[in-house]
């Protein structure tokens, strides 16, 4: 990986260290013919420069060793780690594993481990389902960046990605709302995310293409308090650093729907290409979209399984799913299990792929249904004390298609 993807890359990896909380522990591990710890695993403080030198001096280089890589991560990850705490691990490749231990080898040890395993393919040459299985063995997910794009829209995309997974990466971290926009000078958005009772931190991000574009943001709460990048105040934290993304972070917040206005000042083309996030913290709420098989053959079956739980399975939740095809998208139908199967609380859906090789994203939006949602029948609970009581949430859900 070179040139403007790495660079990317790097912007994405700067967002994981400036969007985690002081005393979170990160190491950051580059791999080439071998592995080298670039910064061994420890406590982030408020200067976090040492961190972000140790970003910017990744350079592409040699071989592929996936395995090696995994295995100096999960050693920095077991030295220090307390056992309660979470572990994740980022994986970005852009090629196929061709190197020192094998990825397999390594895989037992982080199962065994706790640690999940979010990966991040990039390029026309993958081992896709080794990566879609280290995903799926761990607990994490599997990105794939659409060859066929251009590459600075492929580019683009991976530090998105990179965003994404970097929330769910946190425990009990998800995805309540999340799109795409382009502005052009003088334009604003407003756009509005709900965050449930029990949560423990809300991040508001916006993420711009160029360093240059000059864009403002705005967070509005439940009562009506305006929160910007000037603001201080105990609970809130400004993420404004000289790159291409601003968040603001809030502690113990009130739920209920937040407004976000994204003000574009200055575009240094036509339009400003943007991507803005709401990601929230809440280790009782957990959920997975899940395609179990992939590469699938064009025209061939899709499944997807999702679930969501909240101390147990919620059942008849509101779920609207789309396919992406390359710029244009097809509505797809998660179908709720039954009781009586024992499936309550699952939905799936099944549907032909696209006759067309490529990478295709399926993403879900979920939802509460007012007086509808219900806990799943069957089922002890393993979380919250509220039974009975299930909060009014969003979540953005997705997971990527290969079609070979």
């Amino acid at each position: 990986m070179a040139g403007a993807k790495l660079e990317q890359a790097k912007i994405g990896a700067d967002w994981f260290v400036d969007g985690a909380l002081d005393g979170d522990g990160v190491a950051l591990v580059s791999y080439a013919s071998a592995a080298t710890v670039d910064s061994a695993l420890h406590p982030l403080t408020a200067d976090r420069s040492a961190e972000h030198a140790a970003i910017d001096g990744v350079a592409a280089a040699g071989q592929t060793s996936i395995g090696g890589g995994l295995r100096r991560e999960l050693d920095e990850l077991s030295s220090p780690a307390e056992p309660s705490s979470m572990q994740a691990v980022v994986l970005l490749t852009d090629g196929q594993h061709n190197a020192g231990e094998p990825p397999g080898a390594v895989l037992p040890d982080l199962r065994a481990s706790l640690t999940r395993v979010y990966t991040v393919g990039i390029g026309p040459t993958l081992d896709d389902t080794l990566l879609q299985g280290l995903a799926d063995a761990t607990g994490g997910e599997f990105a794939r960046i659409d060859p066929d794009l251009p590459a600075d829209e492929q580019a683009f995309a991976i530090r998105a990605e990179i965003e994404r997974l970097t929330a769910l990466a946190r425990d009990g971290g998800g995805v309540a709302a999340g799109s795409p926009e382009r502005l052009a000078s003088g334009e604003r958005r407003e756009t509005t995310s709900i965050v449930e009772p029990g949560a423990t931190l809300a991040t508001f991000l916006v993420s711009r293409r160029f360093v240059k574009d000059d864009i403002d943001l705005e967070v509005t709460d439940p009562s009506g308090r305006v929160l910007t990048s000037a603001t201080t105040a105990p609970d809130v934290r400004v993420i404004a650093p000289e790159r291409p993304y601003t968040a603001i972070q809030v502690r113990d917040h009130e739920p209920g729907t937040w407004r976000t206005t994204i003000t574009c000042r200055n575009a240094t083309r036509p339009r400003a290409d943007l991507l803005w996030w709401t990601f929230v913290v809440d280790r009782d709420l957990v959920g997975a979209l899940h395609v179990p098989h992939t590469p699938v053959r064009p025209g061939g079956r899709v499944v997807a399984d999702l679930a969501v739980s909240y101390g147990r399975r919620l059942a008849e939740l509101r779920i609207l799913a789309r396919l992406t095809e390359h710029g244009s998208t097809r509505p797809v139908v998660f179908r709720p299990g039954t009781v009586k199967a024992e499936s309550d609380g699952m939905y799936r859906a099944s549907f032909t792929a696209p006759n067309k090789p490529g990478v295709y994203r399926l993403e879900a939006e979920v939802t509460t249904s007012p007086s509808r949602t219900r806990f799943a029948l069957g089922e002890e609970f393993t979380g919250p004390d509220q039974r009975g009581q299930i909060p009014r949430f969003a979540r953005l859900y997705s997971a990527s298609i290969v079609v070979a």
